[in-house]
């Protein structure tokens, strides 16, 4: 076990970033949610079958909330936004190292 961890040790990092295309335009990504399209109503919390959506009190005011690490990209609540406030991108680079930075506000 101590040569395969040595062995480790001594070669290192072999891997990295692949440049890789863009997403194809119907891939489901990163959502988006616009605050000043947003109403209020609150039928997308109910719609998502993972529960990532979620209010938050910001300064006073109520704000819609995703939490990219519970979400599934079904698409629901976009599909079912009658404002339009939430839109699917098709970023897929979602990776963090911080858990606050999963949530998109």
């Amino acid at each position: 076990m101590f040569e395969i961890l040595r062995k480790i040790w001594r070669t290192g990092t072999v891997t990295r970033r692949q440049p890789l295309p863009p997403a194809a335009a119907k891939y489901r990504g990163k959502i988006v949610i616009d605050p000043e399209r947003c109403n209020g109503c609150l039928e997308c919390i109910g719609i998502c079958p993972s529960g990532a959506l979620r209010t938050n009190c910001i300064q006073g005011k109520e704000q819609l909330v995703i939490s990219h690490e519970k979400c599934i990209f079904c698409g629901s609540c976009a599909d079912n936004c009658a404002e339009q406030a939430i839109k699917l991108t098709n970023q897929c680079y979602l990776a963090t190292r911080n858990k606050q930075e999963a949530q998109e506000r």
